[in-house]
């Protein structure tokens, strides 16, 4: 402990003495190994990489695509869990259940892939769940042979004849784009 305080004591004597970086530059730590240069009396924060700037927008985009696959996910497993049927006795409540399923696998998918961004991501999460909840038959009008795959012919036959192409279906309601 004494070698560190005959440390701080040459840090303050350099302070006071008013020497070269003393007014200018903010040293932290104990080895002062991290730099804040300050101007006119306000530390300045360093300017952010390409990288960090570029990866904000695509952390955006990963989460969106996150939710749709949650959405997704939680629809395999409905449709393997309860063979399709309508939980509750009815499709919007069936739908809700999978959007409340798929938010929750989104909390806990996000909390692992993104860490600490997970809370400022979860709004992608959940436009991406509530897009794929709205527009997934649209995948499967125009890749119906993934789909039989993940689930079954009859079930893309049904969302085939009972859908149409290029709307958005909330419930019963359905609104063309």
């Amino acid at each position: 402990m004494s070698l560190h305080n005959a440390e701080f004591a040459a840090r303050l004597d350099r302070i006071a003495a008013g020497g070269k970086n003393t007014r200018n530059t903010l040293f932290v730590g104990i080895d002062e190994a991290y730099v804040l240069t300050v101007k006119n009396g306000k530390i300045q924060k360093p300017r952010p990489s390409m990288i960090e700037v570029l990866a904000q927008p695509l952390a955006g985009v990963a989460a969106l695509f996150m939710g749709m696959v949650a959405m997704i996910v939680i629809k395999v497993l409905h449709f393997q869990v309860f063979a399709n049927a309508p939980v509750w006795g009815s499709a919007l409540n069936s739908m809700v259940l999978d959007i409340m399923l798929a938010l929750l696998l989104c909390v806990v998918s996000g909390r692992v892939m993104f860490r600490d961004h997970a809370a400022t991501l979860r709004s992608w999460q959940v436009l991406g769940v509530f897009f794929a909840a709205a527009g997934l038959h649209n995948l499967v009008h125009m890749m119906p042979g993934a789909f039989a795959v993940l689930f079954s012919e009859n079930w893309v036959r049904t969302m085939l004849v009972t859908t149409d192409f290029r709307t958005l279906t909330i419930g019963t309601l359905a609104v063309p784009f």
